[in-house]
């Protein structure tokens, strides 16, 4: 009878600490040529979201948790979701990790700044303060540039107004 009831214990403790078969793990660290497991995440959101589509496709028979580990990912284009990333029958849960702190950005990296010299039009005080440097390839258009953490003034006078265009819908003016 003691032996019973030890076997008991030991099989409920396996049963909360068992991982579903349904879990994928995303990590900054990763490799999308990874299995998703805890032990070999994937390195990108879309990665992962593709092989939910597949679980779906197959036949999902428990819910599905996406755990995002600790880290920043960095995305080139907007994260979207259809029909087919939810199934009918079960859940599909995207989260942080054990409470990990995740960022999702599209910020992107500016390198080779550079003082720059005078530029036609320039006011003659600006002249040895303005920084510059190429934008890459990707980035078509910004609207906040960063020094870290701290958010830049944007260059403004009262000769300057920002170009408005009426194309782009926005909650809130410029």
């Amino acid at each position: 009878m003691k032996n019973n009831a030890i076997l008991i214990i030991i099989f409920s403790l396996l049963m909360v600490v068992s991982v579903s078969a349904n879990d994928i793990y995303v990590s900054p660290k990763g490799s999308d040529a990874n299995n998703g497991s805890k032990d070999a995440p994937f390195l990108t959101v879309e990665k992962a979201k593709l092989t939910v589509r597949e679980l779906i496709q197959k036949g999902l028979t428990e819910d599905v948790h996406v755990y995002f580990m600790k880290g920043t990912y960095i995305i080139n284009e907007t994260i979207v979701f259809g029909l087919q990333d939810s199934p009918s029958e079960h859940t599909v849960t995207y989260e942080a990790y054990a409470k990990d702190k995740v960022i999702i950005s599209s910020g992107q990296s500016v390198k080779g700044w550079k003082k720059a010299d005078k530029i036609a039009g320039m006011p003659q005080q600006a002249v040895g303060n303005v920084w510059v440097a190429d934008m890459p390839e990707n980035l078509t258009t910004f609207r906040t540039l960063y020094d870290g953490a701290v958010r830049l003034t944007r260059a403004k006078s009262a000769e300057f107004q920002m170009p408005r265009n009426n194309k782009i819908r926005r909650a809130d003016s410029q």
